[in-house]
């Protein structure tokens, strides 16, 4: 995996995760670095720009993080590391990234990206809310989508929460 460099002071004086990481007697305090076993590395790298610039990059050019996933991939690791600010950024990039895609038709990796928040959030997390929500003002439209409908097919807590918001 590729490497990220930060300053200690910067990371745990911003986040609580690092900063009880790197204290006492734990492997990362001892080593002196922290291996990221969570979340792509540019979605490590936005957390970690994050806690040095308040905000993070929108570049959509990087591969691995296309559309919507990097919003729901900084807010998964928000949500681990337990950096609210962040989490509530996260959110709100999501919320007004995701209308734009839409536009006029489903984006064709929707039905992706309602797994990779189902997948990588808690059941608690404020994402799920917010794609039921979406995708209950857009019914007409997915109703008609073979992805779509695949997905929920496999059920699962996707559908649950679809159903429960009825």
């Amino acid at each position: 995996g590729s490497k990220l460099y930060a300053h200690k002071f910067v990371v745990c004086g911003k986040c609580e995760y690092f900063a009880t990481a790197f204290k006492g007697n734990f492997k990362e305090g001892e080593q002196g670095f922290i291996k990221l076993k969570h979340g792509s590395a540019t979605a490590q790298y936005r957390v970690i720009e994050f806690l040095y610039t308040g905000d993070y990059s929108d570049d959509v050019d990087i591969l691995d993080d296309s559309d919507l996933l990097k919003d729901i991939r900084v807010y998964a690791l928000a949500e681990m590391f337990l950096i609210d600010d962040l989490k509530t950024l996260a959110l709100s990039k999501f919320q007004v990234r995701l209308p734009k895609l839409w536009m006029t038709r489903m984006p064709p990796a929707f039905p992706e990206w309602v797994q990779e928040i189902y997948t990588t959030t808690p059941d608690n997390g404020l994402l799920r809310p917010e794609v039921v929500r979406f995708v209950r003002n857009h019914r007409d439209t997915l109703k008609g989508n073979d992805a779509f409908l695949r997905l929920v097919e496999e059920g699962g807590d996707f559908v649950v929460d679809l159903f429960k918001s009825m």
